[in-house]
């Protein structure tokens, strides 16, 4: 009689874990774009700001961690690859847009 609740409970626990995992995941376009060629965050539905800032020359690999990988893709405008001043690591030169509140919430997830 026990087998079979025992069989619908770990079915349950499969299916919540999946869930869960799966909500951290951005499955869509990460931006679109308005009727005035504006650019926003399909997450938050912020307009992208422009900035200047240096990127990592292509030789260099920095191995991300798995909770930065676990939370990165959930709010994909983060752009936190690129740093605002020029340094050994990040020294190309470039333009880029990001999404405050991504930063935001990505910042707050790896703080924990």
């Amino acid at each position: 009689m026990k087998a079979p609740h025992l069989l619908l409970g770990i079915l349950a626990f499969t299916f919540l874990c999946c869930s869960c995992a799966s909500q951290h995941i951005f499955k869509g376009k990460p931006t679109y774009t308005d009727s005035n060629g504006e650019t926003y965050c399909s997450v938050h539905s912020r307009k992208l700001i422009s900035a200047r800032g240096y990127s990592q020359s292509s030789g260099v690999c920095i191995l991300p961690t798995e909770k930065y990988l676990k939370w990165a893709s959930a709010f994909p405008n983060h752009n936190t690859e690129i740093a605002n001043e020029k340094s050994e690591l990040y020294d190309i030169p470039i333009k880029f847009r990001y999404c405050e509140a991504c930063r935001q919430d990505l910042a707050e997830k790896l703080a924990h």
